[in-house]
């Protein structure tokens, strides 16, 4: 008579609730990192065009320039403008948060009033601004 090797069944240790469980816990991982994905990057950034400075007086200078929000979240720009000479002999700097909001995609113009050094306001012709 041939001797038979019985082996024990082998049976899987997850069961169907536990692998609808599992999967479950995955596919809820993932939308969690799609959603921070998508909604953490969302900021405003900004681009400066058409700067003009303009004489007023002895000492003060009007620089108008064109904010666009190149971001994709609406947003209000802190502006920093510098103004001078071609020698840097006369100078001046002003900086503020702009009065509204800027829509994503959106631009606005404005101007702001910087006083120049040694009332030289006349000499300058440079000026350069930036906005975060």
């Amino acid at each position: 008579m041939e001797e038979s090797t019985v082996r024990p069944k082998q049976t899987n240790k997850w069961t169907k609730k536990s692998k609808i469980i599992v999967g479950s816990l995955f596919a809820l991982f993932l939308l969690v990192v799609i959603i921070i994905s998508t909604s953490g990057g969302a900021k405003a950034s900004y681009q400066v065009t058409d700067i003009k400075p303009a004489f007023v007086d002895d000492q003060t200078v009007s620089v108008s320039f064109r904010v666009k929000n190149i971001g994709n979240a609406d947003g209000t720009p802190y502006c920093q403008v510098n103004a001078h000479d071609p020698s840097s002999d006369y100078y001046g700097g002003n900086s503020g948060k702009m009065d509204s909001s800027i829509k994503a995609g959106d631009s606005t113009s404005t101007t702001m009033a910087v006083t120049i050094t040694k009332q030289g306001a006349q000499y300058v012709t440079t000026a350069d601004v930036r906005c975060y």
